[in-house]
């Protein structure tokens, strides 16, 4: 019988969601990006959802991108002016 889902730790509950997505990923198909929840209660974490072809992969931690500024300038001037 499966658990409930009160019955999950958080880190299970994230491990679970990620196999229900990544099991069935029609719905997650054409998107590609990063979801963060910072998760607050009796069970505590930062997770960091990263959706990319189809596939999710959930991270605990922050992991955090770094760019110099010209390429980001760069980026936003050729996409938006």
């Amino acid at each position: 019988m499966a658990k409930a889902i009160r019955e999950y730790s958080l880190p299970e509950l994230m491990e679970r969601i990620e196999e229900i997505f990544n099991a069935n990923p029609e719905p997650i198909k054409d998107f590609n990006g990063v979801v963060q929840y910072d998760v607050h209660g009796e069970e505590t974490g930062t997770y960091q959802h990263f959706f990319k072809d189809g596939t999710l992969t959930i991270k605990e931690g922050v992991e955090t991108h770094r760019m110099s500024p010209w390429p980001y300038h760069t980026i936003i001037l050729r996409n938006f002016y």
